[in-house]
């Protein structure tokens, strides 16, 4: 009974991977793509979006996901459902996804595009020179996604167009140019194409992150496998094995968790005076909050040792501390509490760009001091005491004066 219980933990802790094909997908031409899906996910499974209606693709059952990544390569959306209420569901609740190429008119490329705000162009990139395939060599992606040197990757598809890039929409590789038909206007030219957007990541609060290469045969296993021949200036060079494979790698690690995502495991706080955390806190008085944080390493979560801040906030912040790592993982800081009574929040947080940021709200109770609570004799109140001393001493002394004083013939 134990053996078979630890079995069927494992296997609900194990990361579950469905790939979408379509109807005309050789899938023989993502075999290495596929080999390197089943070595980060235990289950791989595959499907073919259609357009019959019938054949619905199931996501999640009785509330729980069924798989954690999906890849889609095809473009058909029939199968999501009536306006694809699976596939929004799915998004919305942190699930995680690989989307490929740009597709049709009321494609999926299409609609996840809608979905995130972003305009999704189906016009191939182009050089100077009118070639679709081109060589994008402008990586602008965070340490965090996608670390170390990536050689220049080669590309042929379409790109999206990000206004405004944040923490939750993050450009991977910029470059290229749309061809407008005047040649003669470089310099508009190389303005826009830093606006061309061939691979993006994008990130929610949910956890859950989406990768979107507007490329149908970035994933072929030729793609993967390509050399590069020319410079930028288009002169010949010796070869060299692209950046593909080592791009593609990298981004399918940043989409299913395996690496920059941090997660709060404990939080709690404390009077340091009883150690003890009481029901209602008055104002001005210590709080010590303690956190324990983890971070993904290469599949696994290992103690978090970089910087975690906690603050306290009501409808704007109060206080804001850096916490002190007591041990890996382990974090303090005693903070006061503002002299203001209300309902106040205590908000411990990391703040990385490109990760998935641990995020812990704990709501405190601040009253105000009691009759008993409350100092009766203040230092700050000296001049005015030393004013009534004086005033009632002056009396006293004119009450003597007046009683006792002869005057004199």
């Amino acid at each position: 009974m134990f053996p078979l219980f630890c079995f069927a933990s494992l296997a609900s802790a194990a990361h579950k991977t469905l790939v979408l094909l379509g109807e005309d997908t050789d899938d023989l031409q993502f075999k290495t793509f596929f080999e390197d899906l089943k070595k980060y996910s235990s289950v791989v499974d595959t499907r073919i979006l259609s357009d019959d209606k019938t054949d619905r693709i199931i996501l999640e059952r009785f509330g729980s996901r069924l798989y954690d990544t999906i890849v889609i390569i095809g473009s058909k959306r029939d199968a999501f459902g009536k306006d694809s209420e699976i596939l929004t569901h799915f998004l919305d609740n942190g699930g995680n996804a690989i989307v490929f190429g740009t597709g049709a008119i009321n494609s999926v490329q299409e609609f996840i595009a809608r979905h995130l705000g972003v305009h999704i162009e189906k016009k191939p990139v182009q050089d100077l020179y009118g070639n679709n395939d081109i060589v994008l060599r402008k990586l602008v992606a965070p340490e965090t996604v996608v670390s170390g040197k990536i050689n220049p990757v080669t590309y042929n598809g379409g790109f999206l167009v990000i206004s405004r890039p944040n923490d939750f929409q993050m450009p991977i590789m910029v470059g290229g140019l749309q061809h407008i038909g005047i040649p003669t206007i470089r310099s508009f030219k190389k303005l826009y194409a830093n606006q061309i957007v061939p691979i993006a990541a994008f990130q929610g609060r949910n956890g859950g992150r989406i990768t979107f290469i507007c490329s149908e045969t970035f994933a072929h296993d030729s793609s993967l496998n390509s050399e590069v021949r020319f410079a930028e200036d288009l002169t010949e060079i010796p070869a060299e094995k692209s950046g593909n494979h080592d791009l593609l790698i990298q981004l399918l690690e940043w989409t299913i968790h395996y690496k920059s995502y941090n997660k709060i495991v404990s939080a709690t706080h404390y009077d340091p005076a009883t150690k003890e955390a009481p029901v209602q806190y008055t104002y001005n008085q210590s709080i010590t909050v303690v956190a324990e944080v983890s971070t993904a390493n290469k599949g696994e979560f290992v103690p978090y040792t970089d910087e975690l801040q906690a603050e306290i906030f009501m409808l704007g912040t109060f206080v804001r501390r850096h916490m002190k790592m007591v041990s890996p993982g382990k974090f303090e800081v005693t903070m006061n509490i503002p002299d203001k009574h209300g309902n106040y929040f205590i908000k411990v947080f990391t703040d990385k760009f490109g990760y998935y940021n641990a995020r812990e709200e704990m709501a405190i109770a601040v009253r105000p001091l009691s009759i008993r609570e409350k100092e009766h004799f203040l230092f700050a109140a000296k001049p005015y005491v030393a004013s009534c001393l004086s005033i009632m001493i002056g009396a006293f002394l004119l009450t003597c004066h007046f009683l006792w004083h002869k005057p004199s013939n």
